[in-house]
């Protein structure tokens, strides 16, 4: 199972970043039914190449992305996303920061929850 984990190049989130890395993972011979990247642009990445391999999304794997970003909308086919709730990140991070700026607060881990944003790229089983 972990030989499917992989990490992207610097861990800097580029398409090409994203394309090379799921690249890697076709040509490993690994089988999968599912591709979950860590933002919207890695997976848009991965999206070419899955089609440059000749490998069908949804119909063959499934491909998810994490961010919400409006190029998930417009990507071919329209990525399954988890949209974060940015208004209330940075409302909350900078209500946070003022707050132990002026020691009325310590770092804290606060969870925002996600909504689900269901494309075209991905097949129920």
């Amino acid at each position: 199972m972990t030989n499917l984990i992989r990490y992207v190049d610097k861990q800097i989130y580029t398409m090409h970043n994203g394309y090379e890395t799921a690249r890697a993972l076709i040509e490993s011979g690994e089988e999968f039914t599912a591709l979950y990247c860590i933002s919207d642009v890695l997976a848009v990445g991965a999206l070419r190449a899955l089609a440059d391999a000749g490998i069908r999304v949804p119909e063959d794997v499934s491909v998810a992305g994490f961010d919400g970003q409006e190029l998930a909308e417009y990507s071919i086919p329209r990525l399954t996303t988890i949209r974060q709730p940015l208004a209330d990140i940075s409302r909350e991070t900078v209500r946070l920061l003022f707050d132990i700026i002026d020691k009325k607060s310590y770092h804290r881990h606060i969870i925002f929850p996600g909504d689900l944003i269901k494309g075209e790229s991905t097949r129920e089983i």
